[in-house]
């Protein structure tokens, strides 16, 4: 109920509006202020048991601070380690704690760079299968996230796929069949918001996105999607050469370029 505006990155009011006029050039919200934004989203409410107004803990992570959503959400978190040479450790690592708009295009930016981009047409347009496939896949893990859990979501980049994982409240236990698979909204006000900035597919779309152009990405593979503890996808990618370095030859490499003592 403290929650007030200046708490919040009232910056990222105008960095939205520019994906929605892509998408709806005459949308009301294009000329609304970030209260109105707030309350359209359905991230300002009335408790109508108190009469009481204030931002909800979706509008907190969507448009808090870093510090807000530090002290609101503490166990928020998304790892990505990329895994291609050193698969003990880690070649690259990015951790993200900040507002979901900003997690969500740090995420996509992150990935992208590490994977191949295999030509393909979609009619006369070319199109960009990575972004394709990881867009729904990362939003997911942005709006069904179980945001009360301890456990950090993650996105790991290896030789040949990349694993997401996520907390999760599971309503089918095991692996996802995408033609018998009913998806149950988990953060619908976070999920509609996303969807308004064309961020994220109608429920039950999007995975099927996912497989088709899969297809086409990795013809021989199809991805897999698991509704456990924690929710996981797999998504399979063009391989690349692998080289791995035990633990004494990774030192001796280092120490050879003078970086043993850093």
């Amino acid at each position: 109920p403290a929650l007030r505006l200046e708490h919040l990155d009232l910056s990222l009011f105008e960095k939205i509006k520019p994906f929605i006029s892509y998408r709806f050039p005459y949308d009301p919200w294009l000329e609304k202020n970030p209260e109105q934004i707030l309350r359209a989203a359905g991230f300002y409410k009335t408790d109508f048991m108190t009469g009481k107004e204030g931002i909800t803990l979706a509008g907190a992570l969507v448009f808090g601070t870093d510090e807000v959503i530090r002290d609101i959400a503490p166990t928020y978190r998304v790892d990505l380690l990329v895994k291609r040479e050193n698969t003990n450790r880690y070649d690259d690592r990015l951790i993200v704690q900040c507002n979901l708009i900003d997690a969500y295009m740090k995420i996509m930016d992150f990935v992208i760079q590490y994977l191949p981009d295999k030509f393909s047409l979609e009619g006369t347009t070319r199109i960009d299968l990575r972004a394709k496939i990881l867009r729904e896949v990362i939003a997911n893990l942005i709006v069904h996230r179980e945001y009360t859990s301890r456990t950090p979501a993650s996105v790991i980049i290896f030789n040949d796929r990349v694993e997401v994982s996520n907390a999760n409240h599971p309503f089918y236990n095991g692996k996802v069949d995408l033609d018998a698979y009913a998806p149950v909204q988990k953060n619908p006000l976070i999920a509609s918001f996303f969807r308004h900035l064309g961020w994220v597919e109608e429920m039950g779309s999007g995975l099927h996105n996912v497989r088709r152009y899969s297809a086409i990405y990795t013809p021989n593979f199809v991805p897999e999607f698991y509704d456990e503890g924690n929710f996981r996808a797999v998504i399979h990618t063009p391989a690349r050469k692998q080289v791995v370095l035990a633990e004494n030859e990774e030192f001796l490499t280092i120490s050879k370029i003078g970086r043993a003592h850093v």
